[in-house]
């Protein structure tokens, strides 16, 4: 008797996104193994917010030079694929998840009404730990459902940004 399936490298699969090829085991679906099988997992920013406070000092020629930190949030879309090479198997949602950001940067006064900025900020989105499950395949034929389970973890976001301000 074949077993129902040989879970050796296929899951759970931890990533970021990415393609990851299994090896280390093949996955046996009765009644015949699969062809190819690979992982498409992947999660993408919607949208970004965030309450920060900047603490700095005026230095150079009207310059603020400043660190800046707060609380986050995140709406993030997961998907996952799991192709078999016979029946794919997919998931995909949307949550928002809460964190920290912490940054540093510079803001110049130009003139009386002009700001001229550049600031970098790194988004930790740290309990964006999350999880989906899926079937391998659809029952019948002989076939039995083979739950795979998908996990996210340690999300952030980097952001770099140049901006001008007029002050009325």
């Amino acid at each position: 008797m074949r077993p129902l399936a040989d879970r050796r490298g296929v899951g759970p699969v931890n990533s970021n996104g990415g393609t990851i090829p299994l090896t280390g085991g093949v996955l046996v679906i009765p009644p015949g193994p699969c062809v190819t099988c690979n992982v498409q997992m992947s999660a993408n920013t919607e949208w970004l917010s965030s309450v920060r406070g900047r603490l700095g000092f005026a230095g150079w020629n009207n310059t603020l030079f400043y660190a800046t930190g707060g609380v986050a949030w995140a709406n993030i879309e997961y998907a996952a694929i799991f192709n078999t090479g016979i029946f794919p198997s997919n998931t995909s949602f949307n949550t928002t998840k809460t964190g920290w950001v912490a940054g540093a940067g510079a803001e110049w006064m130009a003139t009386l009404n002009i700001t001229i900025r550049a600031e970098y900020l790194f988004y930790d989105i740290a309990s964006a730990n999350v999880s989906a499950s899926a079937p391998i395949c659809p029952p019948g034929a002989g076939r039995a459902i083979i739950p795979f389970v998908y996990n996210w973890s340690s999300y952030n976001v980097q952001v770099a940004r140049i901006a001008a301000s007029y002050k009325f």
